[in-house]
C-alpha cells in the first residue's frame, strides 16, 4: 500500500476514468478528496489473484452507490498532495550549507 494513504490525508484524484464497464464514475479529474478510511479487498476465491487493486480509499466526499463500501476507490487513483512550504524545504537543506568540506 502507499505510504502516504492514511485517514485525513489529502490526495488529488489522477484517474476518474468508469468505475466498471457501463457505469460512470462518481470522481472528478484533478479535485482533491480527503481519505476517510482505508479497506483491504479480498483476493478472488476462485482464482486467488488481486484485481486492479488490492488497497481501497473510502473518501469522505465521495459516496459511491455502485461499491460494495461507499466511496472505496483504488489507491492508484490518487497521489498526495504536498503541503510543505519554501521555508520547510529549505531547513532540510540550510545544515548542508553550514558545513566545511574537508580536503580528501
Amino acid at each position: 500500500m502507499a505510504h502516504w494513504a492514511k485517514p485525513g490525508v489529502k490526495c488529488v484524484c489522477i484517474d476518474a476514468g468508469d468505475h466498471d464497464v457501463g457505469r460512470p464514475s462518481p470522481l472528478v479529474l484533478g479535485s482533491v478528496y480527503t481519505i476517510c478510511s482505508l479497506v483491504n479487498w479480498p483476493r478472488d476465491k476462485t482464482s486467488g489473484r488481486l484485481g486492479w487493486s488490492q488497497f481501497g480509499l473510502v473518501l469522505e466526499e465521495v459516496r459511491n452507490p455502485y461499491a460494495w463500501i461507499d466511496g472505496a476507490f483504488a489507491v492508484e487513483r490518487f497521489r498526495p498532495i504536498v503541503t510543505r512550504t519554501q521555508e520547510q524545504d529549505l531547513e532540510h537543506f540550510t545544515p548542508l550549507l553550514n558545513s566545511v568540506e574537508e580536503p580528501a
